[in-house]
């Protein structure tokens, strides 16, 4: 850690605070959460879109309208944040994270005074007994760069399928080795509609995202009517037009 944090005052960056394993960096409007020398967030006040992995969660949240979500995983909050900007008072979130120094760090220095429930408490325990709660469940939980193995088991599958609502949607960032995948994958299928794809060819994150009681084709209109097109995010648009057109003719 001492090495790192060297080479990032060398480059520019000012340390706003290194606590434990987290470290909070800023230059200029851009900061940047790391967890045990991994990036969790990035933030550009200027820029909404950052072009990271989850981008590509947001348009998810536009397939209901006024959404209930929860996101498992809060890292420095990037994903609230942006669905703040873009939603206002009419998305509705909660988030849970295990790590009670990274939640206070995300308020603190990421998310300020965001509407949002923040519970610090087990992600895959939380979701269980659950009744159709939510209309977006957004699971971005890692410790270090591994999926939990709570989230992999097939009991945590059904609790989050049990938790949404009829046309709910679970999205998944994943970081795993191809068989790993699709043993994953296999598991999700048994319970939803599954695609997955790779959001950037520079990224090793597979989305995978799984849909309960709702066809391909009716999240991807649901999501273009709902969604505003601008020349900033329409990168995110494209990708969804081209692999959810492949998966209605591939099902």
């Amino acid at each position: 850690m001492t090495r790192l944090i060297s080479r990032i005052r060398n480059i520019g960056w000012k340390i706003l605070e290194e606590r434990d394993n987290i470290l909070v960096l800023k230059k200029g409007d851009r900061m940047i959460m790391k967890y045990n020398s991994i990036t969790y967030s990035i933030f550009d006040y200027d820029k909404l879109y950052t072009h990271f992995y989850y981008d590509y969660f947001i348009p998810l949240a536009y397939v209901h309208k006024n959404p209930k979500v929860l996101i498992i995983g809060l890292g420095g909050g990037a994903v609230p944040f942006q669905l703040d900007r873009l939603l206002g008072s009419n998305i509705t979130m909660e988030s849970v994270d295990t790590d009670r120094d990274i939640v206070e760090i995300a308020r603190k220095y990421f998310i300020g005074d965001i509407k949002m429930k923040t519970h610090v408490a087990d992600g895959a325990e939380f979701v269980a007994g659950l009744k159709n709660e939510y209309d977006l469940i957004i699971l971005d939980a890692f410790k270090n760069v591994e999926m939990p193995k709570a989230f992999k088991d097939e009991k945590f599958i059904k609790e989050a399928k049990a938790a949404l609502k009829d046309g709910g949607i679970l999205v998944i960032n994943s970081i795993l080795k191809v068989e790993d995948l699709l043993t994953y994958t296999e598991k999700l299928r048994k319970e939803f509609d599954v695609t997955s794809f790779e959001p950037s060819l520079f990224l090793d994150n597979t989305m995978i995202v799984c849909i309960k009681n709702m066809t391909r084709k009716e999240m991807l209109d649901k999501m273009k009517a709902n969604m505003s097109v601008t020349p900033e995010n329409r990168f995110l648009m494209d990708r969804y037009e081209v692999v959810f057109r492949e998966g209605l003719k591939n099902p």
